[in-house]
């Protein structure tokens, strides 16, 4: 059973909140880290939006405008084992798994990354929406 950031089982969440949700990914909105849901049939009447933003203690609601404005991030592919990394906020480390080491720091506070071999690795912005490199 796949899990997000927070270890969300998503069949348990499109259970509970009783929508035809779709996890998207884990990604910053208005300046958090979310589990963020597409909702293919908001409830407009209840204020619903189309996107469902879940971390460990709120839920909220998002439009596509919200996500556009927050679902590229700026990280590194490791040309060695082709891990793609980014950083969702200021301290969060990552690495690859390789003998490479590539790794990416920052978020949107600042931009570190680093490897072992430089030439190894290529500087990419990267869509949390679509799960792909634009850049």
């Amino acid at each position: 059973m796949k899990k997000n950031y927070y270890g969300f089982k998503h069949e348990v969440v499109a259970e509970k909140f009783k929508g035809d949700l779709t996890y998207i990914g884990d990604f910053m909105v208005r300046g958090n880290l979310w589990a963020v849901y597409k909702n293919a049939k908001p409830a407009y009447e209840l204020g619903h939006k189309e996107y469902m933003l879940l971390c460990t203690t709120h839920v909220s609601g998002a439009t596509q405008e919200d996500i556009n404005t927050s679902r590229f991030y700026n990280g590194i592919l490791c040309l060695e084992c082709g891990e793609i990394l980014f950083s969702y906020y200021q301290h969060d480390y990552k690495t690859c798994g390789c003998a490479n080491g590539a790794m990416v720091d920052g978020g949107g506070a600042y931009s570190r990354f680093g490897a072992k071999s430089l030439d190894r690795i290529r500087q990419i912005q990267y869509d949390c929406l679509e799960k792909k490199i634009v850049k």
